[in-house]
């Protein structure tokens, strides 16, 4: 933008010009400050939510613009998920998470069968044991358990991302693309849905929408 017109110009026309270009940095300035304090009203308002265990709050900061804010969100919703029956209970799964990491299989079996049959409704244990049953090369079994996961909480990204591979591994390509499109409306801006969709979508015939 060219703030001093071409030729001559008085001291006064000079005079207002730089007037006018302090007052657009000063609107600059103040716009900028006004958005970071909006995006840190933001974060603080996802902590409280997050603390508060309000879990349906949450989702809709998936889509939002801000990749701090969808972060804070996702990893938020985890921290939901993990929490749903208290410390004591996430404890014990987070030990059979660390079997099965480990590649104790049996260990992480037991642990994750002991809990889905204290707490039948508790998702995420059945999330995880849907991950155990994908790594021990059981894709039918695992697809069953992510199924009861979303009926529990149908915004659990996880196990429909979770669903659509296993369906991927059974060839069931139209499971594959409902499950990852579901995935893909919880989380628009995931790069990771995108990409396995792109894949899916490679199996099913073109006419086929």
């Amino acid at each position: 933008m060219r703030l001093i017109p071409r030729g001559k110009s008085t001291l006064g026309e000079q005079v207002r010009w730089a007037m006018y270009t302090v007052i657009l940095v000063a609107i600059t300035v103040v716009m900028y400050q006004r958005d970071e304090h909006t995006e840190h009203r933001q974060l603080r308002r996802i902590e409280s939510l997050i603390a508060a265990g309000r879990e349906q709050e949450l989702y809709p900061f998936l889509a939002d613009d801000d990749p701090d804010a969808v972060h804070l969100a996702t990893q938020g919703l985890w921290e939901c998920w993990l929490n749903e029956k208290g410390p004591a209970a996430r404890h014990v799964l987070e030990l059979g998470v660390q079997a099965m990491n480990a590649g104790n299989f049996a260990g992480a079996d037991r642990i994750f069968t002991r809990l889905t049959r204290e707490y039948p409704d508790w998702a995420e244990a059945l999330n995880k044991q849907a991950t155990l049953l994908y790594l021990r090369q059981q894709p039918a079994a695992s697809l069953a358990i992510c199924q009861r996961v979303v009926r529990l909480k149908p915004n659990h990204f996880g196990a429909w991302a979770g669903l659509a591979m296993c369906a991927m591994r059974l060839e069931d390509w139209s499971l594959a693309r409902h499950a990852c499109r579901e995935a893909m409306r919880i989380q628009p801006h995931s790069i990771e849905h995108q990409r396995v969709l792109s894949v899916i979508e490679l199996h099913i015939p073109a006419l086929d929408v």
